[in-house]
């Protein structure tokens, strides 16, 4: 059993200790470029350098590339896969998995408590004009498939909760305090997460994060990621309103001042902490792109450039040494000596 705990260690450190070390220079790029265009780049561009970072945390650290930089960056040698002749690596895996093990059943704990308050109980009865809006808004956004759209009196606010099959909660209040352009307007905020397929993205992340407890630019990268995830919903909210930001932006104003100084403690709904809902206005405010499928192709191309680049970090191979010649006084016949003569011209040039 020991010998069996400790390959598994072996094979652990061999996977995460490289990876750790391979996703620190590429975080920092990624995170100072998503600074930088924190103003220009459309969202999707920055969810995909971020997305980049997840990607790797998942790429076996022994991948090469004809174009990555690593055979143009020399990388420290601790970056390889070998693992270190150590006795701590049994102790640190036991600790790492202790940590996934706790952080794993202090999160399933939250979200079944979270679920459970929020769809306790009976739903509150829906005025009929709240099916034909929920089925109104899946035909603009090409949802073929709608999701059950719940009245339930314990929400803060609009959100979808579930993973693999989501169910979209409003407060039951909001038919009553909000108007019917404004419930559309939530309904294909919260619809938009479910075309996406936002949950289960953010499933994945949460796993990411689960295995990868210890790293702090893990959790900024699942933090970052789903912060644009409300910009892209936006920006879809937008275009399937046709341009009509100015009224969905009115919306989201007036629908969060109730509830920016109480945000959703979990899933995804339509309003944040404040400085998220100020980006979020911000870019409401700019002109909805004329070509999207441009700015899809761009952002494919973008993405799969730098995925090429920067996720196969492997170090070079060393190059393999000259082979050395025989003294001159032991090669016998003249093919051999002239041999030994080119071979030496060759390692002098």
């Amino acid at each position: 059993m020991s010998e069996l705990f400790g390959n598994a260690a072996g094979a652990w450190w061999g996977w995460v200790g490289p990876v750790s070390l391979q996703v620190l220079p590429l975080a920092v790029v990624v995170a100072l470029l998503d600074r930088l265009l924190a103003r220009r780049a459309w969202p999707q561009l920055r969810a995909a350098l971020w997305l980049v970072v997840a990607l790797k945390l998942v790429v076996p650290p022994t991948l090469s590339s004809p174009v990555s930089l690593a055979r143009v960056v020399p990388l420290p040698a601790s970056s390889s896969a070998s693992v270190p002749e150590t006795s701590a690596v049994p102790a640190i895996f036991l600790a790492w998995l202790v940590g996934v093990l706790v952080f794993a059943a202090v999160t399933a704990w939250r979200y079944r408590g979270l679920r459970r308050r929020w769809l306790a109980g009976r739903p509150a009865p829906q005025p009929a004009w709240l099916a034909a809006a929920a089925r109104d808004a899946a035909d603009r956004l090409g949802l073929k498939r709608l999701p059950p759209v719940r009245l339930q009196p314990n929400v803060p606010g609009p959100a979808v909760v579930g993973f693999l099959r989501p169910v979209v909660v409003l407060p039951a209040g909001l038919p009553s305090s909000a108007s019917r352009e404004q419930v559309g307007h939530v309904l294909l905020h919260e619809l938009a997460h479910v075309k996406r397929r936002d949950p289960l993205a953010s499933l994945a992340l949460l796993a990411l994060q689960l295995l990868y407890w210890f790293h702090p630019l893990v959790w900024l990268a699942r933090a970052r990621l789903a912060a644009l995830r409300e910009l892209c919903c936006d920006q879809t909210v937008t275009g399937a309103l046709r341009g009509d930001a100015p009224a969905y932006r009115r919306t989201l104003l007036e629908l969060a001042r109730p509830l920016v100084s109480r945000p959703a403690p979990g899933g995804l709904g339509l309003v944040h902490r404040h400085s998220q809902l100020l980006a979020r206005l911000e870019w409401l405010e700019r002109p909805l792109a004329r070509r999207p499928h441009v700015r899809r192709a761009a952002t494919a191309f973008a993405f799969a450039a730098i995925f090429a680049c920067c996720v196969p970090l492997a170090p070079r191979e060393a190059p393999s040494p000259v082979s050395q010649l025989p003294p001159l006084e032991d090669l016998e016949g003249c093919l051999q000596l002239r041999y030994a003569v080119f071979g030496l011209l060759a390692e002098e040039g």
